[in-house]
């Protein structure tokens, strides 16, 4: 779901899950690409609708090409029905393997919306309750929750990513070898179980939170989470080939690639397996996607209530503002071309999944991916216009009239990584303005295109310009606090001074520094013309100072491109991860030592423009370096994060 803040910085930040955690100098960039980034071209017109399957198959083959995707499971349905399932491409590149129906694929995060299937039986069997606060479910999880006397974490926050917890960490992606039950991998996640606002207001995709509703239905079943679905779930689904290991079963596997790459990524051993451990393939798939089309339920699985209701969110500031999007019980909405669909996707190194369907409409699709495509959009595209050809999207809802009174400022406060908080914080800023009949969003930075506006619709619901459902809504959070929701983000309502006037200190900081790295050569060369007397020496050396910091700022960019996530995963030390630790203090210490030199020598500056530039570089070098600190980024340890 695109967001509701569309300038370049904020979409400088919808990067795939698995960099966004792994790049903490990411400001840099995004000052970098406001300065000198490019508006977007035109994108062509649409192509006509496949107008039959044979069209459709060719036309996805030529995509797989494009794409460099090796493999791919797929699955498309029409009225009410699943019309084509099949496997196309290579499923092994070394031997030649292609790939059919039964090939199996990893499915990622879909395998989450199957743990929601199963939370919801035991809810129908009167087992289980959403509303239970989970320190009653699990009083051996180390949760930490400054609202637990009156907002506790329940069970159904858990489902709904409401909870308030971080992401998984690097160094808990994988099972811990000396974690010999579910128990114990799960108390290790004490430091992402610190509940960052409210339970219940705010939505933000936490991996653990879906580990702890694992370990909750292992303790009331005592079974593990994977048993209890492959038994009780899987079987009743039909899906007999979706498994939790490939081991068995080697031949019949899609490796997983790097786009591009020949070279299979290795299997990773998940610390939670029932988050996203599952391996399916397109057969099963479609049986999958045909239960969510049916809407019926099957009997000694869930009924039809519970279905609805896992497709409805409720705990959210959102959805109790009357929001229809958003996440629900691991099934969330998404727009596409003027249609609505729900469902889940999933992603792990070298594999990508998606589950979609829209079931008023009758449609759907799966798609099942070896590799990660830089886009998959366009396949996604070519599925729906051939599964809804003779169909119209729902009809917009009408615009109403903009309120004065939610103009202002507004600053995202929900971060998936609390790692990049002090960067979103910072960068994802904007005022909210009225413009004729629409409101418009401007970055303080960025700006706003012209085709870059929201439609207000009735009861305080928002509509991206070019979308045909509301993504956002506007409310007011537990504080007191004027909210901006949008499906997944929350902005609040602030000031000039908390919002745009720290982004314009930063970014004049990098600037300065820039400025620094361009005046070098001729500084060097005044340098060697002269006589180096001590007086030329204490000169050079405040003008050294703020160029070092400058050149550690720009390495530091450079080795967070590098970073490796299998070495971070597996909690290994490499030349990026050991420079961002080392160069990120070092950076720090020379900002101080170039301010303090700047105090010892101020009378020996030099000229005007020299004595500008390096004063105010210097001052810059050590703001940035305190700010980098405050955020928790200065000298990081990512190894160990």
């Amino acid at each position: 779901m695109p967001p509701l803040i569309r300038a370049r910085l904020h979409q400088a930040f919808s990067l795939p899950n698995r960099w966004r955690a792994s790049l903490p100098l990411l400001l840099l960039y995004a000052g970098l690409s406001l300065l000198t980034g490019a508006w977007a071209a035109e994108a062509p017109p649409d192509p006509a609708p496949p107008a039959s399957l044979p069209e459709l198959q060719s036309r996805l083959q030529d995509l797989l090409v494009e794409l460099q995707i090796p493999a791919l499971g797929v699955v498309v349905a029409r009225q009410g029905q699943v019309e084509w399932v099949a496997g196309m491409g290579t499923a092994d590149l070394q031997t030649g393997r292609p790939a059919d129906a039964h090939t199996l694929f990893r499915i990622g995060s879909i395998s989450k919306s199957l743990l929601a299937l199963a939370i919801l039986r035991e809810v129908e069997a009167g087992r289980l309750d959403l509303q239970t606060p989970v320190r009653e479910l699990a009083p051996d999880m180390p949760i930490d929750n400054p609202w637990s006397a009156t907002d506790p974490v329940r069970l159904v926050h858990l489902l709904e990513h409401t909870a308030g917890f971080d992401d998984m960490h690097f160094q808990r992606m994988e099972r811990d070898p000396n974690a010999t039950s579910t128990q114990a991998q799960m108390q290790l996640f004490a430091p992402e179980f610190r509940v960052r606002w409210r339970p219940g207001e705010r939505q933000s995709y936490s991996n653990p939170g879906y580990g702890l509703v694992a370990y909750i239905l292992e303790r009331r079943t005592g079974r593990t989470a994977e048993d209890y679905i492959s038994a009780e779930v899987l079987t009743r689904l039909g899906m007999h080939d979706t498994r939790w290991t490939s081991s068995e079963v080697d031949d019949r596997i899609a490796l997983g690639y790097e786009t591009g790459s020949q070279t299979a990524v290795p299997e990773a051993e998940l610390s939670m397996p029932a988050v996203g451990a599952l391996w399916s393939t397109a057969s099963d798939m479609s049986r999958y996607l045909q239960f969510y089309l049916d809407g019926r339920g099957i009997d000694g699985l869930v009924g039809p209530e519970s279905l609805r209701r896992m497709e409805t969110p409720e705990t959210s500031l959102a959805s109790r503002a009357g929001f229809p999007g958003g996440y629900a019980l691991a099934n969330y909405a998404s727009d596409l071309d003027g249609w609505r669909l729900r469902g889940h996707n999933g992603g792990l190194p070298g594999y990508l999944a998606y589950l979609q369907y829209e079931r008023d409409a009758g449609v759907g699709f799966v798609l099942l991916f070896n590799t990660i495509p830089e886009r998959s959009r366009p396949i996604r595209q070519l599925l729906l216009s051939y599964a809804t050809q003779g169909l119209q999207p729902p009809a917009k809802a009408p615009v109403t009239t903009p309120d004065p009174a939610r103009t202002g400022w507004y600053q995202q406060v929900t971060h998936r990584n609390q790692i990049l908080a002090g960067v979103e914080s910072l960068a994802n800023v904007a005022k909210l303005e009225i413009d004729g009949e629409h409101y418009r969003l401007v970055h303080p930075l960025a700006g706003s295109a012209d085709d870059e506006f929201i439609e207000p619709l009735a009861n305080q619901q928002l509509r991206d310009n070019g979308l045909n459902h509301s993504n956002g809504v506007f409310t007011v959070d537990g504080e007191g606090t004027d909210a901006l929701v949008t499906d997944d983000v929350v902005f609040l309502r602030s000031s000039w001074w908390r919002t745009a006037l720290p982004l314009y200190l930063v970014c004049g900081a990098v600037f300065l520094l820039l400025l620094c790295l361009l005046a070098t050569p001729f500084w060097a060369w005044q340098w060697f013309r002269r006589h180096r007397t001590k007086t030329t020496v204490s000169r050079t050396g405040l003008r050294f100072w703020p160029v070092l910091s400058a050149v550690l700022l720009a390495l530091l960019l450079l080795a967070s491109t590098q970073l490796n996530l299998t070495h971070l995963t597996k909690a290994q030390i490499d030349a990026p991860t050991l420079f961002i630790w080392l160069g990120g203090w070092a950076f720090g210490l020379s900002a101080v030592i170039g301010c303090w030199q700047l105090l010892r020598h101020r009378q020996q500056v030099g000229g005007l423009f020299v004595q500008v530039l390096s004063t105010s570089a210097s001052l810059a070098a050590l703001g940035l370096a305190v700010w980098l600190w405050q955020v928790q980024l200065l000298g990081v340890r990512l190894w160990a994060w």
